[in-house]
């Protein structure tokens, strides 16, 4: 709750329904917070314009009255799946200058308040993420807004002016295995993924994420479908025999200070009975 003084803050600021007006100024405010790490390396200007045109009744600013200017903001979305609905909080940022005064929780909790309102289902389990070493972030969400399961997520990375040193060795390692085992044809076959796959992609995603809760809650239909008509080029199938055995799907990420993006794999999933081909 916030105190006396909080609430003097929270008399100058206004908490509204997001604008495209505010995609601007709230992606310039991430893009000067989000420096480091795996927020650096997904916060783009698409972010905020996909979240707005996608679930805009779920996204909020914080407006300071005095220059109309945005100190905070939060975006969040609702995974519908068959015996679960998710209220996500994909984005939640306050200007460090106007931090600890409440207006991070008013706006989070805004914006599953209208959750709530709206959504024909109730919702099942309300969901953020962070950095593991963010610990302000943790703090906020566990000791503000009452959040308690804490599920560890690793994020991984190559950099490219590294891949050479891989491949170098890499073709080595095949090279000498070569020398002491006839020459067997590759039973594992990549291709696209092709449109009359999209649902088998989503059932064997269904059974590799079930046990993995933070992957579970995001993985759905919606996903699948976003993720093929947005970014085809990157959705790959393994097969074997003619048989789906697993598949991958990545995106990029552009960013204004660097000349090349990220490429992010964002789904990977190998199905149990064609482990270690």
């Amino acid at each position: 709750v916030p105190s006396d003084a909080h609430e003097e803050v929270l008399e100058d600021i206004i908490i509204r329904p997001m604008e495209l007006k505010d995609c601007g100024p709230c992606f310039y405010l991430g893009e000067r917070i989000f420096v480091t790490g795996s927020l650096y390396r997904t916060w783009d200007e698409w972010e905020p314009v996909s979240l707005l045109s996608g679930c805009p009744e779920y996204c909020f600013v914080a407006e300071a009255k005095e220059d109309g200017s945005i100190v905070g903001f939060v975006l969040g979305s609702v995974f519908h799946q068959k015996k679960l609905t998710t209220g996500y909080v994909d984005w939640v940022l306050v200007d460090p200058k106007w931090q600890r005064n409440g207006i991070g929780t008013l706006l989070v909790e805004r914006a599953f308040r209208t959750m709530q309102e709206n959504e024909d289902r109730p919702l099942d389990v309300l969901m953020a993420d962070t950095p593991a070493d963010n610990t302000p972030a943790i703090d906020f969400f566990m000791e503000h807004l009452n959040f308690t399961d804490r599920i560890p997520h690793v994020y991984l990375m190559r950099f490219r002016d590294r891949d050479s040193l891989h491949e170098d060795a890499g073709e080595e390692k095949q090279r000498k295995q070569k020398k002491h085992r006839k020459e067997k044809p590759d039973p594992v076959q990549i291709r696209p993924a092709m449109v009359d796959d999209l649902y088998t992609i989503y059932q064997l995603g269904e059974s590799s994420f079930r046990y993995h809760a933070n992957l579970a809650r995001t993985w759905d239909e919606a996903e699948v479908m976003d993720m093929f008509s947005s970014n085809s080029e990157y959705c790959l199938v393994a097969t074997i025999d003619g048989e789906i055995a697993g598949f991958c799907m990545g995106t990029t990420v552009d960013k204004r200070k660097r000349d090349r993006p990220y490429g992010y794999l964002v789904w990977l999933a190998v199905d149990d009975r064609f482990g270690r081909q």
